[in-house]
């Protein structure tokens, strides 16, 4: 059975602490787990009594209108769309009407994310839109107000930035950026009532309704994660399908047919960095929704510990008073001994009342003080108060690096609209300026349109004219069939557009993962906090507002690499090697601090496993650990990632290029050792930097394995000590119902009897030796440790 919200929004579902049943479903819908993300139980199944589907028509310019189209009708339109008559030779599959059923979650095997290229016609099933896109119009079926709301003005948007775009692009870029948006927004629906529940649940000493919330936002996340993660897959293979990004080409394939016989007579640039830039957003939001899934597990972990702890320190509690009580116990059973009606002679004696008072009164005084005392000589302290707290560690764990809040760096009304920014010159002086993102655009438009690449033709006739092969008996050669990524085809260097702009813009991408983006004269480097363009000759870096300590390090290490750099390098690749020496120090220092934070915590929890303010803390530098770990792991895969990408390397040669436009034809003529030598030593760097985090991670982990040990065996023992306490009392308490029941008003025959008294007196005394004694044994048989010893 399909788990739905019914009535109730993601934010009051995680809210809401009481289970409401649904007779219909005949199931608890808070107990449902939660589907933010569907846009119904039949996708674009929800159709209106004529079978017509309720959908948002898109044109060329951005406008839209709600239609009600059949599966039949938009076939016809996609055929409609297709060549009138078909190619000979032609490896573009046609489109089908059961290519439609893939939409609709009733005909769906499984709710994966898919998308699919047919001739004309891109299918796109991805929660929660689905779509279909041509070449002149697209059809978004209807789903959630606020994704409708985000593709409209995303539509309008993309269309009016660049019109020249085929408008299949801009619909695929409106509709993953409407996507990339949703779930980013989900995921920020749920952060902030998942982090005040966390910090509810580990300050509330008896949470109840708040595990029920904990249930529900694990559930949501790990429905998030699964679903991000397909995302995720899809576009990782699209962007490996080299035939599917060559099919994607619906207006290039329409105005020139004979392509589709040989799909890589062209390029794919454009449609493989528009991929990329929403596979990055895709992956950053999975990187979100699994640090908070790790701090949850981090706050499950430690109130584990903390309620063991606490458990201990009730038991510490408990135990002192069963030792009053038991020796209480024995001064009670030692009067009601003196109180059995029979007689003793001792009634007679004169003076002894006082003394045999006093007597009990230092036995109880001393039966305490001595059973302590053991107690502490075995290492358990009973006290009836609280350890002294620990002093809290999260404001010292405040970092510039991983939790100053950003500004809003590029706004989104970027029209007249300008931020701070820091431009370094190529000797690496720092002057600020105010950019819009308009005003980025045009710098870097400037930058590429200095820049003349000479055209293939007359590249082709270089080689001739050096050694004098007359024009006349040139023959061009026939175009290269092969795809782009062999080395020997000529590569168009993807211009840069605004979708990458915006990639720089802290309010729209607020913790993106590190990565680097090489357009045609500008590399973009994400490396958090630092976003920055960097060009031949100049680098524009955003900062967050309060990195004072950053910013200097970020310019001291400017001229520091500027000083160091050899006159064959390039000013991008020097600028590039100053962020990475900044964010990787900046990594370094961060790790240093909370480690040696971690570690006094550590000690700390490791000679007093009773105090929960050093568990709270604990818990601090977990969270702490995992938000360094998750910056490293960024970087560190970016830079492999960048390693492994040969093209991105050359491409990266900005001021070569420039100097020789001709290498654009040619790029793998010339190596790349400079590029691969720092990136490689700032991979080392990182490295080092994941294996001190991992270390500490493993050390917290392995602090916390022996604690929980060293409680569980403390509680085992003072249960121990319980139980013997008990069964001393049971077996105190039988001879004292005993001696009791000779002191009731009634008549036995005994009452002369002065054998009786010490008969009966030491009786009493036997049986508690002999019962304990015999017990003892049995349980130690059994398998009990039932000693007074630790």
């Amino acid at each position: 059975m399909k788990q739905t919200i019914k009535n109730l929004s993601l934010q009051e579902y995680l809210l809401s602490p009481n289970i409401v049943v649904d007779g219909n479903d005949h199931m608890s819908k808070d107990n449902a787990a939660p589907r933010p993300t569907s846009i119904g139980d039949d996708g674009i199944a929800d159709r209106s009594v004529d079978g017509k589907h309720r959908a948002w028509r898109f044109d060329t310019h951005g406008s839209c209108s709600l239609v009600q189209v059949t599966r039949t009708e938009i076939l016809d339109i996609v055929k409609a769309n297709s060549a009138t008559a078909p190619i000979e030779g032609s490896k573009i599959p046609a489109i089908r009407l059961g290519d439609f059923r893939q939409l609709e979650s009733a005909y769906s095997a499984a709710e994966k994310p898919t998308i699919t290229v047919r001739e004309q016609a891109i299918l796109i099933n991805v929660d929660p839109i689905r779509a279909v896109v041509m070449r002149d119009s697209a059809y978004i079926f209807d789903g959630p107000s606020t994704a409708t709301a985000h593709l409209k003005a995303s539509f309008w948007q993309h269309a009016r930035e660049n019109p020249s775009v085929p408008f299949e692009f801009a619909a695929i870029e409106a509709i993953l950026s409407s996507i990339a948006a949703w779930y980013d927004g989900q995921f920020h629906v749920v952060k902030p009532i998942a982090d005040d529940l966390l910090n509810a649940i580990a300050n509330i000493e008896r949470p109840r309704d708040e595990f029920e919330r904990l249930r529900r936002i694990q559930s949501t996340l790990g429905d998030m994660r699964v679903q991000v993660s397909g995302i995720r897959d899809l576009l990782m293979g699209a962007v490996d399908n080299d035939d599917e990004l060559h099919m994607m080409y619906l207006t290039k394939l329409h105005q020139q047919p004979h392509l589709a016989c040989d799909l890589f007579a062209f390029d794919v640039d454009e449609v493989v960095s528009l991929l990329e830039v929403y596979l990055q957003k895709i992956y950053t939001t999975l990187s979100k929704i699994s640090l908070l899934v790790k701090k949850t597990e981090n706050t499950e972990s430690s109130l584990n510990l903390k309620w063991t702890s606490r458990r201990n320190q009730l038991l510490l509690v408990d135990i002192p008073l069963k030792i009053f009580y038991l020796g209480v116990w024995a001064a009670a059973f030692q009067t009601a001994v003196m109180a059995i009606n029979m007689d003793s002679r001792i009634q007679m004696i004169d003076g002894l009342f006082w003394p045999d008072v006093a007597l009990l009164l230092a036995f109880i005084a001393w039966f305490y003080w001595f059973v302590c005392r053991h107690l502490k000589s075995q290492g358990v302290t009973v006290t009836f108060a609280a350890p002294t707290p620990a002093a809290p560690v999260v404001d010292l764990l405040a970092s510039e690096i991983l939790h100053v809040r950003p500004t809003d760096g590029l706004a989104e009304d970027a029209v007249g609209k300008k931020r701070r920014a820091i431009r370094f010159d190529a000797r690496g002086h720092a002057t600020e300026v105010d950019l819009s993102r308009v005003d980025l655009f045009k710098t870097i438009e400037a930058a590429a349109s200095g820049v003349l690449a000479i055209p293939e033709e007359v590249f082709d006739l270089v080689p001739l004219l050096s050694i004098g092969t007359p024009l006349g008996d040139y023959v061009p050669p026939p175009p290269r069939p092969a795809p782009v990524m062999f080395r020997e085809a000529p590569v168009e260097i993807p211009a840069v557009h605004m979708r990458d702009i915006r990639m720089l813009d802290h309010a729209l991408s607020s913790s993106n993962d590190a990565t680097i983006m090489v357009r045609q004269q500008a590399i973009l480097a994400i490396c958090d906090p630092i976003r920055a363009v960097i060009l031949r000759d100049a680098c524009i870096v955003f900062l967050p507002d309060g990195a004072t300590t950053l910013t200097a390090d970020l310019k001291a290490s400017f001229l520091e690499q500027i000083h160091d750099a050899t006159h064959d390098v390039g000013f991008e690749l020097t600028a590039l090697e100053a962020i990475l020496a900044s964010v990787s120090r900046a990594l370094a220092q961060e790790c240093h601090k909370i480690a040696e934070i971690g570690r006094a915590q550590l000690n700390m929890m490791a000679q007093d496993e009773t105090n929960l303010s050093v568990l709270e803390n604990l818990r601090s530098v977990k969270n702490a650990m995992s938000d360094v770990e998750s910056e490293v792991n960024g970087l560190q895969h970016m830079l492999m990632s960048l390693l492994d990408n040969e093209l991105d390397l050359h491409m990266m040669h900005l001021t070569k290029l420039a100097n020789d436009p001709t290498l654009m034809h040619d790029l793998f003529s010339f190596d790349t050792d400079d590029a691969e030598s720092f990136l490689e030593a700032y991979l080392q760097d990182m490295y080092t930097t994941r294996s001190d985090v991992t270390l500490l991670i493993h050390n917290v982990q392995n602090t916390e394995s022996i604690v929980m040990m060293k409680l569980d065996t403390k509680r085992n023992y003072l249960l121990s000590i319980d139980l013997i306490m008990s069964l001393l009392m049971t077996l105190i308490a039988i001879p004292n119902f005993v001696c009791n029941s000779f002191t009731m008003n009634l008549v036995s025959h005994v009452e002369r009897s002065f054998t009786g008294f010490w008969v009966t007196f030491s009786s009493a005394f036997v049986f508690v030796y002999v019962g304990y004694v015999y017990l003892i044994g049995y349980l130690r048989r059994e398998g009990f440790n039932m000693s007074w010893y630790y």
